[in-house]
């Protein structure tokens, strides 16, 4: 299950603690969702891992969030809560019981089961392109990136749907060579691939992408889960 920031603020105008962690157009996966009858506040709460390294995942009010993918992986179980019968929990069969006391008190069994679980969820990446490259990836029935050429060492993916519509059209629509119009595309990797490299943060914290060398673009082309989807499009003059 997977769901996207589309606020940082409750129902009353406040920032919610703890949601700088957060940025709106993001999309997370949901490791857990809490039903509370006691809570009329925050009836529903998502826990989150905001990326494949995040070792510290919060737990945060259904409100912040629209869902972008509602599919319930298949081992997820519907328990009460250890610490609260008013809750009930729908998680991994592997965090049931009192699992997350035993990961936050710091159970290196329960720390290495949470690595395994979050490894395996596909993580979503962006890449803006321009028209050449677009026509490659068709080419690949939608399945891969094109070869860098020689003056491209590394690759950018970026981790953020705003850092990457702000290439493809402040950038992208002005450069000749991407034919003056610009795509972004969204895409799926396999986490425990993508846990070979460091998130790279080049300005603002929206700013995060990663840098694959060119000679290992073929492999991770290998670990895309699914297809590349174009989900914008600009276009500069002509």
């Amino acid at each position: 299950m997977r769901v996207r920031c589309v606020a940082l603020q409750g129902e009353g105008g406040q920032t919610v603690m703890g949601s700088s962690g957060l940025a709106i157009g993001d999309e997370y996966v949901v490791l857990e969702v809490t039903v509370s009858a006691a809570d009329v506040n925050n009836p529903i709460t998502y826990r989150i891992s905001r990326d494949h390294k995040d070792e510290s995942p919060g737990i945060w009010p259904a409100s912040l969030f629209e869902v972008s993918d509602p599919t319930i992986p298949e081992d997820w179980i519907l328990e009460p809560s250890p610490a609260d019968p008013d809750r009930s929990q729908r998680h991994s069969s592997k965090f049931s019981g009192d699992f997350w006391l035993r990961y936050f008190d710091g159970d290196e069994q329960a720390r290495s089961t949470y690595r395994t679980v979050v490894g395996t969820e596909p993580v979503t990446l962006f890449r803006p392109v321009g028209q050449a490259e677009l026509d490659l990836i068709e080419e690949s029935d939608y399945k891969r990136f094109p070869p860098r050429l020689p003056h491209q060492p590394i690759f950018y993916p970026v981790a953020t749907e705003s850092y990457a519509v702000q290439i493809a059209r402040d950038w992208n629509t002005k450069d000749a060579a991407s034919g003056r119009v610009g795509y972004v595309t969204r895409f799926n990797v396999k986490g425990s691939f993508l846990s070979n490299y460091q998130v790279q943060v080049v300005g603002g914290s929206e700013h995060r992408e990663y840098w694959i060398p060119a000679e290992e673009l073929a492999e991770f082309n290998d670990h895309i889960v699914g297809t590349i989807e174009v989900i914008h499009e600009f276009h500069g003059d002509s």
